[in-house]
């Protein structure tokens, strides 16, 4: 057998497939065996070789475990234990059972009955791309007083990866308490974010960049004078757990689009366009309690 890795296909890939299908218990022994699907090395064959080097500890040392990566090391660990001869081609003629003897006419010879393909469940959603941080933030305005806050942020990941430079869309919610001299209450926002994650500077210390648009001032009060805001920015993040948790810090300048009142005209109120920037410190936690593919 080859080294063999996702996106990849041929008659290795359905050899692969019948040994993880031995070697794995109930129900992950339903990886296919035929039609065009059974010559794809896809997302489900992936998760079940990385299942099976998690339950061999094949590469534990790596960086990259597990790497779903079918290599010399796999190949040995899976021809260990099981000698399985499995021999087809797509020309092959389908097997018939062997006529009996005597068989006198016109006695019919019942066709084989098709083989029901088996049913691959359909992979589980799981709570292992939520994050929740916590931490402390200064903001620079142009014409306002700055101000420093406490937050907690909660926000889930659509597009993610386990490791190495990818793109992520996430959206959620913060909600921030105004603390020292400058004193502006509690706001809550809502925002989303397309972030490029997990560029690489040293060991575990990361960096992303980040544009981010956020709705302001959701709090019922009176009256309800929502903005919107646009930013972008730089993130650093350094992994205490990998996978779980994490500090960093980011910085991001923005443009805000607010409503206030006019202090011209009283009982009316007027557009403004406030810009600034934005630091913050942070711890980051995130929820893995699945299984990542």
């Amino acid at each position: 057998m080859r080294s063999l890795t996702e996106g990849m296909k041929g008659e290795d890939v359905r050899l692969l497939h019948a040994v993880l299908n031995w070697h794995l218990p109930p129900p992950s022994d339903q990886l296919p065996t035929e039609g065009s699907e059974a010559l794809y090395f896809g997302p489900r064959t992936l998760a079940k070789v990385k299942e099976f080097q998690k339950l061999n500890r094949i590469g534990i040392h790596e960086s990259n475990f597990p790497s779903g990566i079918v290599g010399p090391k796999t190949i040995a660990a899976l021809q260990s234990g099981a000698k399985i001869d499995f021999r087809t081609t797509i020309d092959d003629p389908p097997l018939v059972p062997p006529l009996p003897a005597p068989l006198p006419p016109p006695t019919l010879i019942p066709l084989p009955a098709l083989q029901t393909p088996k049913i691959i469940p359909a992979p589980k959603l799981h709570l292992d791309n939520v994050q929740v941080q916590a931490g402390g933030s200064h903001t620079v305005n142009s014409t306002r007083s700055n101000t420093d806050t406490v937050f907690f942020q909660a926000s889930y990941v659509i597009l993610w990866k386990n490791q190495g430079p990818h793109t992520e869309i996430s959206f959620g919610f913060t909600n921030l308490f105004s603390v020292g001299p400058t004193k502006e209450g509690t706001d809550f926002q809502m925002f989303g974010q397309i972030t490029r994650a997990q560029i690489p500077i040293f060991g575990n210390l990361t960096a992303s960049l980040f544009g981010q648009m956020a709705g302001q001032n959701f709090l019922p009060l009176k009256p309800f004078r929502p903005a919107l805001g646009f930013g972008a920015g730089l993130q650093i993040q350094w992994e205490i757990i990998k996978g779980v948790l994490s500090i960093g810090a980011q910085g991001m300048p923005f443009i805000n689009f607010v409503s206030e009142r006019d202090p011209d005209r009283p009982g009316h109120d007027r557009f403004r366009i406030l810009t600034g920037a934005q630091g913050q410190g942070f711890m980051n936690f995130q929820l893995d309690v699945g299984k990542r593919e």
